[in-house]
């Protein structure tokens, strides 16, 4: 009896950890990797394939980023006047009527940028080459970073808002730098033709995050490193159509998709950024806690406890 009692014991066992297994498999449609994984791959959508696309009308598309709601989107041509102005769009591609003045003097327009849903983080081309802060509520300039980057414009900015970093650099030194808060430099890296940055919060192999590098160069590569692994490369896509020398900004999406303005043919695309937030589904704790009730349940019986 105790025999048979132990062998359901064990066969409970199995069909809980089954169940377990079956029901924490992501319930992300385009998924085949079924683990709960900070690096899910997917299937019907590959890494780098288009998800959405939207082309902003009124303007030549060139920084961008995404707070959750709306889009953020520079351009360059006409400037100083058009410049230097951050357009707000919804994501049918219209603009909201929302701008924000982000003229600090002296710069020759707005590039690449990064937000955390409250502030808008801006590269100045040209002027102080610094990253100006604003307040997307109100429009005002609430602070201004500068560091070793600055000696010449950059385009490229990404931040790391769970760590408080930012990642800037551009074409015109082929440069990398990954600063703190108060623009202090933490490491650089070498990379030619940085035209735009996107931090993803759960990239990387292990899914504590990584860079996105657009280039404006011939091949038109969306590369991703990992700069807690000494900068390692770790994949890369072509950017959707690109007609060569079409990078301009990257933006990330809280999923880790990626935006990518190509300006070649003025088309901000929405593609798989190959990450999704690690999570525990929450039938998982439900089968976990039924198993120890089960199994605490028999071997009670089994030790005449009960």
């Amino acid at each position: 009896m105790k025999k048979l009692s132990l062998l359901m014991v064990l066969l409970i066992c199995g069909a809980m950890f089954t169940m377990a297994q079956n029901s924490s498999q992501t319930t992300d449609p385009y998924a085949t990797s079924t683990g709960v994984s900070g690096d899910v791959q997917h299937s019907t959508k590959a890494m780098g394939d288009v998800l959405s696309q939207i082309t902003p009308t009124g303007i030549h598309a060139w920084g961008v980023a995404y707070d959750g709601s709306f889009l953020y989107l520079t351009d360059p041509y006409g400037a100083p006047s058009i410049g230097t102005t951050v357009y707000q769009y919804d994501l049918a591609g219209n603009p909201t009527g929302y701008t924000i003045d982000a003229n600090v003097g002296g710069l020759a327009w707005v590039g690449d940028m990064a937000t955390d849903g409250g502030l808008l983080y801006c590269t100045s081309v040209g002027g102080d080459n610094a990253i100006n802060v604003f307040d997307i509520a109100t429009g005002a300039l609430t602070n201004t970073l500068t560091g070793a980057w600055a000696v010449t414009a950059q385009r490229g900015l990404a931040h790391d808002a769970a760590n408080d970093e930012f990642y800037i650099g551009g074409w015109t030194s082929n440069n990398i730098w990954r600063v703190d808060a108060t623009g202090t430099m933490i490491s650089e890296f070498p990379f030619m033709g940085v035209s735009g940055l996107a931090w993803s919060p759960f990239g990387g192999p292990t899914g504590n995050g990584s860079l996105w590098v657009v280039a404006n160069e011939s091949a038109d590569l969306v590369t991703e490193l990992d700069p807690n692994n000494g900068w390692a490369t770790i994949q890369s896509f072509v950017i959707p159509n690109g007609l060569q020398h079409s990078g301009a900004g990257l933006g990330v999406n809280a999923d880790g998709n990626l935006w990518v303005v190509n300006q070649s043919n003025q088309i901000v695309y929405l593609v798989d950024g190959d990450a999704t937030p690690p999570s525990v589904p929450l039938s998982n704790w439900a089968l976990i806690f039924g198993f120890i009730l089960i199994t605490g349940f028999i071997i009670i019986r089994q030790t005449k406890l009960f």
